[in-house]
């Protein structure tokens, strides 16, 4: 049996995880962007946004050779479940688009990650694919979780069912 290469099991995480966060993001309280559990806590539209917007980051590592965060500013993030799914929806296409168009040696390509022009770290894309999206996006896919059972809105399931879907 062949093994999978970086493309098949990029491609395969998408199939898996971009369903469970489309249903988790639909399930945003609209007119709710500025709630937080915490003082300490990010607010709940910048939550939702950031998940929104993670493939569009991750496209931008497949295509770039590193990244310096001094010129990442914070955008603007819909307010509305139906806005955050489009604009998931949209990023998640491009970023499916831009990873079957990858040649698998692509992957073992060293990306950069930078801050004001000092290395914070370097690493094969594969590996910063991994990290930057899929975990990422599964840690504040469990946070919004948190949030959404703190505002009593029933949480979807994501590797099974949840208390709400029994």
């Amino acid at each position: 049996m062949p093994l999978m290469n970086y493309k098949q099991f990029f491609l395969s995480e998408l199939d898996r995880e971009i369903p469970i966060t489309t249903k988790m993001l639909s399930r945003f309280p609209s007119g709710k962007s500025d709630w937080k559990p915490h003082d300490k806590s990010m607010k709940i539209g910048d939550l939702a946004g950031h998940i929104a917007q993670l493939p569009n980051f991750v496209a931008n590592i497949a295509v770039s050779d590193s990244y310096d965060m001094k010129d990442w500013k914070m955008p603007a993030y819909p307010d509305t479940a139906e806005e955050l799914v489009k604009v998931f929806d949209e990023v998640s296409s491009n970023l499916r688009t831009v990873l079957e168009d990858m040649d698998e040696e692509g992957f073992d390509k060293e990306w950069s990650f930078m801050y004001e022009g000092k290395l914070i770290f370097a690493l094969p894309k594969a590996h910063v694919i991994q990290s930057f999206f899929i975990n990422h996006m599964v840690h504040h896919r469990a946070q919004l979780g948190v949030y959404l059972r703190l505002l009593d809105i029933p949480v979807p399931g994501t590797y099974g069912p949840s208390a709400d879907e029994q």
